[in-house]
């Protein structure tokens, strides 16, 4: 290069290495994981919610169910398909058994945790 001469700009050397690929990836798929665990903490907000609107007999059964998505959303790793697919069947009975706010708020738990199962991978 010719004195005085600049040099040509270019990408940071990271930007195209597979190392900075990596990082990348697992900072996308952390992202991916912390949106599930979002949509499942959601979900457990959404049946504290019915619960509260519900009559007694079935508020207790929507707390449980309320609990066992927030211990879900704070582990490492989330619940699989089946698991998933359990959830879904009461939360279906839930809503079948209950009306109004109550019904409304477990159909919104419902939906999250169908969103956070569309970020499954498998089946």
């Amino acid at each position: 290069m010719a004195s005085g001469a600049q040099r040509p700009a270019c990408s940071a050397p990271d930007e195209q290495s597979p190392a900075a690929a990596s990082r990348s990836y697992l900072a996308l798929a952390d992202g991916l994981s912390t949106m599930g665990r979002d949509n499942l903490a959601t979900a457990a907000d959404h049946l504290e919610d019915a619960a509260d609107e519900a009559a007694p007999e079935h508020a207790n059964r929507l707390r449980e169910q309320a609990d066992g998505l927030s211990r879900l959303a704070d582990r490492d790793t989330g619940p699989d398909h089946g698991r998933l697919a359990r959830i879904t069947h009461v939360l279906d009975e839930l809503s079948g058994e209950l009306d109004g706010d109550a019904k409304a708020h477990v159909e919104m738990a419902k939906d999250h945790v169908e969103a956070y199962r569309e970020t499954v991978e498998g089946v």
